[in-house]
């Protein structure tokens, strides 16, 4: 062997020495240490192709992407049949948010080498990036196929199940990811999590409480558990559990929002609403775009001045506080509000708006703007002191044909994808006693899901169907009017409803949003109102008693 060839070997085993070293340290995730190793490896031989590709991978890990790519780009220049590589590229492109480049990577990696099915992982992960669920989790199915029982594709396979409605099997596949590593504190995380939003909370409360026995400064652990907690009504335990999550995590967006959640539902709005603030900095909450370059308003003096009212969650959530533009003109602020067109007509008619501009058209420049959500607590509201009880939107008179019978109004189904909705809505079935009332009329103000019902009970002739009247929330508007009571689940319509100034009866899951609390008949947002509540949750067998009983009541009256 020449003299070159052994500096060449002594220079290769000291390359192999210094990335085996940053493997071991890579796999105990010590990353920082890791690198050192591989690039004190590229120092010996730069141009070598497992160096630039193993340092690429650490980089990504370390959250520096651009530095990965261009290290596993020079590596796949060197050796471009490589599949790992292409592997580790496609999740250098799932960091970037590049998805569509991350599937064509990990699609070269399996086509240079079939049998490297981790290569499927970026490609599902990226699919679902995409908005395909449905791709995503078959993708994550041949992963599993070829490797079985890996607890990570069962999770991200119950992740596809949970965006596409299969609740009870994704809490299977969590059960089965949770029993394979019975000690990993995120498994039972994430299965408490989908328990609760199947509305089994005792279940996910028990499961939850596993974990806070062995770490009880777990704070996403406390989360779920004050989740749970607050929707089986106990919510003193719910604070306590959130509060310490605050306390041991100050900047956690989610422990602030839930702790927030759980002093609205107690009636603590001041406080509630200081904690409810950080939900914008939550992932969930990313998507609400300022109109206007303009400052936020944050309560200051406002007279003289014009504001600018956007919206930011439901269209429930917008038609209940929108009263408070009401208020903002009183202050003395010329109001705008930047609402959905499906709500312009009607906010057309809340006192005190100057303007309502449909998202999409054109919007004046105004001196401040306002998230809708924000708007109670920049006018420091109570219980005490909720604005416009009575109602706020007026409708411009027309001649009411009256009838001998009572004319009401139903609704039994909410959005399906809203988180809490297979509790809030109730079949239409369970309406049966109520619909062989004498001197009773009924009308459907049910659009979109659940219209269904009424063609698979065969109940059209059993109710006046209004849904082809229904446009927007204006011609919805007009149609409450002209009825004498709306019985609804807990959607736009009942705001819709209360808004008006019409007798509502609202009915109530026990785990039922923050503003209606958790007991009482009444409601301190609409005086016209009354609540109906479960006794326990999913019976609403007893709601349908007492509803019937009133109903017969106010028909007699």
């Amino acid at each position: 062997m020449s003299d070159n060839e052994k500096q060449l070997a002594h220079k290769r085993i000291d390359v192999e020495r210094h990335i085996k070293a940053g493997i071991a340290l890579h796999e105990q995730g010590k990353f920082d240490a890791a690198r050192n190793s591989y690039r004190t490896a590229l120092r010996i031989d730069r141009d070598d192709p497992d160096t630039l590709h193993l340092l690429g991978v650490v980089e990504n890990h370390l959250g520096n992407s651009k530095k990965a790519k261009i290290m596993i780009d020079k590596s796949l220049y060197i050796r471009p049949e490589f599949a790992p590589g292409f592997e580790s590229l496609a999740k250098v492109y799932i960091a970037q948010e590049k998805y569509t480049d991350a599937i064509e990577a990990g699609q070269r990696a399996l086509s240079l080498n079939s049998n490297l099915l981790s290569a499927l992982m970026p490609i599902a992960e990226a699919q679902f990036a995409l908005g395909n669920p449905k791709d995503a989790m078959e993708t994550y199915k041949l992963r599993d196929a070829a490797k079985p029982n890996d607890p990570i594709t069962l999770n991200n396979i119950s992740v596809c199940l949970i965006e596409l409605g299969y609740l009870e099997e994704a809490c299977k596949l969590r059960y089965r990811a949770l029993e394979l590593e019975p000690d990993n504190y995120d498994r039972a995380y994430n299965l408490a999590f989908s328990l609760n939003m199947s509305g089994k909370f005792e279940e996910a409360l028990s499961i939850i409480e596993l974990t806070l026995e062995k770490e009880p400064e777990n704070v996403p652990a406390l989360i779920t558990s004050g989740e749970s907690l607050q929707a089986l009504g106990r919510i003193g335990e719910a604070i306590i559990a959130l509060k310490k999550a605050v306390l041991l995590a100050p900047d956690h967006p989610e422990a602030h929002f839930n702790y927030g959640l759980a002093l609205l539902t107690k009636g603590e709005l001041a406080r509630g609403w200081e904690e409810y603030e950080w939900r914008k900095e939550m992932c969930a909450f990313k998507n609400v775009v300022k109109p206007l370059n303009v400052p936020i308003w944050k309560g200051e003096k406002i007279t003289g001045k014009s504001l600018l009212i956007y919206p930011e969650q439901g269209m429930g959530d917008s038609i209940n506080f929108i009263r408070y533009a009401t208020i903002a003109n009183e202050w003395g602020a010329t109001v705008f509000c930047y609402c959905r067109p499906d709500l312009s007509d009607l906010f057309q008619m809340v006192r005190g708006i100057e303007e309502v501009i449909p998202v999409g058209a054109p919007i004046p420049v105004t001196d401040y703007q306002v998230s809708i959500m924000d708007l109670p607590k920049m006018f420091t509201s109570s219980y005490d002191n909720v604005p416009l009880t009575e109602g706020y939107i007026e409708l411009p008179a027309s001649d009411l044909e009256r009838s001998t019978d009572l004319q009401v109004g139903i609704v039994w189904q909410g959005n399906p994808t809203l988180k809490n909705d297979a509790n809030r809505s109730v079949p239409l079935y369970l309406f049966d006693t109520l619909l062989d009332l004498e001197g009773v009329q009924f009308h459907a103000l049910q659009v979109g899901p659940g219209e269904e019902q009424t063609e698979l009970l065969e109940w059209e002739a059993r109710l006046c169907m209004r849904n082809s009247e229904l446009k927007n929330y204006a011609n919805t508007a007009d149609v409450i009017a002209k009825l004498d009571l709306v019985i609804s689940v807990d959607t736009s319509v009942a705001h819709l409803a209360g808004a008006l100034g019409k007798t509502t009866w609202l009915l109530l899951p026990t785990n039922a949003d923050w503003r209606w609390g958790r007991e009482g008949s009444k409601t301190a947002w609409y005086s016209s109102m009354r609540l109906f509540r479960q006794s326990t949750l999913g019976n609403w067998d007893d709601v349908f008693v007492e509803l019937t009983d009133a109903l017969i009541d106010l028909k007699d009256c």
